[in-house]
Parts: C-alpha cells; sequence; structure tokens
C-alpha cells in the first residue's frame, strides 16, 4: 500500500507542475508576479524531485532486501550441507 501511495503521490505532483506550468505566467509587468511564478516553479520542481526520490529509494530498498534473502537462503544450504 505504502508502495502505491508513493507512486500516486508522485504523479500528482507531477500533474501538477504541468498543469502550473500551462498556467502560471512567468513574465508579466509586476514584478511580484513574476517572483511568484518562479518561486513557485522552483518548489513544484523540489516537491516533484523529492518524490522522485522516494519511488526510486523504494525499488532501492526492495532490489536490496531481495539480495540479502538470496545470502541468507545461501548461508543457509551452506550449513546444512556442513552438517549433514
Amino acid at each position: 500500500m505504502k508502495k502505491i501511495a508513493m507512486y500516486f503521490y508522485f504523479i500528482l505532483s507531477l500533474t501538477v507542475l504541468i498543469y502550473g506550468l500551462l498556467r502560471v505566467p512567468f513574465y508579466s509587468k509586476m514584478p511580484v508576479e513574476t517572483t511568484f511564478s518562479w518561486a513557485w516553479l522552483l518548489f513544484a520542481i523540489f516537491v516533484v524531485g523529492a518524490h522522485l526520490s522516494n519511488v526510486l529509494q523504494i525499488d532501492k530498498e526492495e532490489i536490496r532486501r531481495q539480495r540479502l534473502n538470496e545470502e541468507v537462503e545461501d548461508l543457509g544450504k551452506v550449513f546444512i550441507k556442513q552438517t549433514n
């Protein structure tokens, strides 16, 4: 369930970023609007990056667990052979 939530949050944040890129004016006559737009874009990129990092970290963690389980199984087989 946690993995599905991480993917959902990543896709949602990416969608908000794309939607914002289409709607937010990055060049305006008012410097306050321009500053807000660029600050919002920077924050949105950080959010997408954080979610992407979490998604990739989950995949790395699963691979690490699988390797650890395989090593434990191999050690168990060696131990059984030695005791017989």
